[in-house]
């Protein structure tokens, strides 16, 4: 639909549910219907889906291994957190390569500044070592933040990296063919 109104988004405060509302009228014509007059029908649908509020760490590799692929990570990560409801969500930036940085704490009440976050994101790549692990521990470690009782249905980390760590000793095999 081209309407402007065709959705609607609420927050239940006490469940910390995100109703969203979608409505579509189209006119259709009709078939058997035009033997009586009736040439046109409007039809109208609603649906409705429910979210539920997110406490999240964004953890961007920042190693040196992304290389010319960088541009597309920083893209893809600009895009995932402009999917977020910057008033009702709350979200935490860190970036990894020799050691993690947190660049956004998470915040202590509901929402977050998106503009800021996306700008956050840095253009260019800074490089360094795959330090993953110590990149997740800052991420659990806002997420953590969050006092119980205020945080959300949703407590998550998403991790965007291009391979294994380098920081823990290890073995990590191919499986064949790849």
């Amino acid at each position: 639909t081209t309407a402007s109104d065709f959705f609607s988004s609420q927050v239940i405060a006490e469940t910390g549910v995100n109703i969203v509302t979608v409505r579509a009228t189209a006119t259709l014509p009709t078939t058997f219907m035009r033997l009586g007059t009736t040439d046109y029908m409007d039809i109208t649908s609603e649906g409705e889906a429910t979210r539920r509020m997110v406490d999240l760490s964004l953890v961007l590799d920042v190693s040196s291994s992304i290389g010319s692929r960088w541009g597309a990570v920083r893209d893809a990560a600009r895009t995932f957190v402009n999917s977020f409801d910057q008033v009702n969500d709350r979200l935490a930036l860190i970036t990894f390569g020799n050691g993690a940085r947190v660049i956004d704490q998470m915040p202590s009440t509901r929402g977050f500044n998106k503009v800021q976050m996306m700008a956050d994101i840095p253009n260019t790549l800074p490089g360094g070592s795959t330090n993953m692990v110590e990149g997740l521990y800052r991420g659990w470690d806002e997420v953590r933040s969050v006092p119980a009782g205020q945080q959300s249905g949703l407590r998550v980390i998403v991790l965007f990296t291009d391979g294994a760590s380098n920081s823990v000793p290890g073995d990590y095999p191919l499986a064949a063919g790849q």
